[in-house]
């Protein structure tokens, strides 16, 4: 996707009139952090799904993973790049701004809120046309952290609204939401995201949800909820997928298929792939094929989300 409107131009931002006597930690530590980002060692090689070959549910997690990842690094590039410098402006109580500074035409301004009443603090990235009036600023990335929060640990949720980015900026082609939410406690983070008639260019509009949880360097779990016609006969079908993985690599992705024209039929598949990602063992009652044995699966259960999609959103 194309990510120029929310990336930052260092050369215009440092000749900006910064505040030399403001504190930003207090305002910076709300902000998210690496820690909200997917980590899944990378697969190689083409993806099919039969024993010895690279397993096909190791490359859908990772290019999963990817897409989100993509999103999330949009915002913490910027967030992190702007409070690297002193905010512009700062009442040192309960409002700080970064800005406002120009890139590729554009005025970019950002700015963190604690809302004392509410025990929260609202965050969030604005932009206008350079030859716009100030009152012509919209907010395109908006976030909240709840109070309390600290280096280490931390609770918030933040969206991206290309919508309103393309308003500002025609040439941009990515349309439709970006959520993501997250508690993060040490290395440990639970987080959801989801897309909300997103589309890239002229693909088609997708709602997809995602549900993941992950310490740096350990196990991994996210599961996968989307819509999609696979009978080919114009019904959506819904899919679920939830993969787990090791630090070093090795998974298993157990997945389900049902609703649309399938209607309470529920179709199940299970692939487990080793740290080389190659499938050590694939079954699904669909085909009615069982490949490898199940001992060889580094997760020995199966594991499906049980939960109601509807209660998995982002916020």
């Amino acid at each position: 996707m194309t990510r120029s409107a929310l990336l930052i131009g260092m050369i215009t931002l440092m000749a900006c009139d910064l505040s030399e006597a403001a504190d930003t930690d207090s305002y910076a530590q709300k902000l998210p952090d690496a820690r909200v980002r997917i980590d899944m060692p990378a697969p190689a090689g083409a993806a099919r799904s039969a024993e010895g070959d690279v397993s096909a549910f190791a490359g859908f997690t990772y290019d999963v993973t990817t897409d989100v990842n993509g999103l999330i690094d949009v915002v913490l590039t910027t967030v992190d790049t702007v409070t690297d410098f002193e905010p512009t402006w700062t009442d040192d109580a309960q409002t700080a701004l970064w800005g406002p500074w120009e890139d590729d035409g554009l005025h970019y301004a950002l700015w963190v809120r604690h809302d004392v009443e509410e025990g929260i603090y609202r965050w969030g990235l604005n932009l206008k046309g350079v030859d716009e009036g100030e009152d012509a600023f919209v907010t395109v990335v908006a976030g909240q952290t709840e109070d309390g929060a600290t280096d280490d640990a931390y609770t918030g949720w933040f969206a991206i609204d290309f919508d309103s980015i393309v308003l500002k900026n025609p040439s941009e082609t990515t349309r439709g939401r970006f959520i993501s939410s997250y508690a993060v406690d040490g290395d440990a983070v639970v987080a959801s995201a989801g897309f909300e008639d997103f589309a890239d260019g002229a693909d088609e509009p997708v709602d997809a949800l995602y549900h993941y949880e992950q310490a740096i360097g350990a196990d991994g779990l996210m599961d996968v909820v989307f819509l999609s016609d696979a009978t080919g006969n114009g019904e959506d079908e819904m899919h679920i997928v939830r993969s787990r993985w090791s630090a070093a690599g090795e998974g298993r992705a157990d997945a389900y298929l049902t609703g649309g024209e399938l209607g309470a039929l529920t179709y199940t598949a299970t692939e487990c792939w080793g740290d080389d990602f190659l499938v050590d063992y694939y079954i699904d009652n669909y085909h009615l094929v069982e490949n490898g044995e199940a001992s060889a699966c580094a997760f020995e259960e199966p594991s499906f989300n049980e939960e109601d999609p509807e209660d998995s959103t982002a916020r």
